[in-house]
C-alpha cells in the first residue's frame, strides 16, 4: 500500500478472505488450492510481460 500511496506501480494478488483470516485458526485446511494455483500462473504471466517489456510501468489510480 505505500508504494501506492506514493504513486508507484503495484500489483496485489489474492484469493479471497474468510472469518479466520489473519487469526490463529486460520489453519492450513482452510487454503484454497485451486484459486493459489490461478493466482501463481497468473503471477508468472505478469513477470514474464515485465521481464520483456519496452516500456516502464506507469502509475494509475484505482476507480472504486
Amino acid at each position: 500500500m505505500n508504494f501506492y500511496k506514493r504513486r508507484i506501480p503495484v500489483l496485489f494478488f489474492g484469493t479471497s478472505v474468510h472469518p479466520d483470516y489473519h487469526k490463529p485458526s486460520d489453519t492450513v485446511e482452510k487454503i484454497n488450492l485451486t484459486d493459489m494455483q490461478n493466482i501463481l500462473s497468473a503471477i508468472d504471466q505478469v513477470l514474464d510481460n515485465l521481464v520483456n517489456r519496452k516500456r516502464n510501468l506507469t502509475f494509475k489510480e484505482l476507480e472504486f
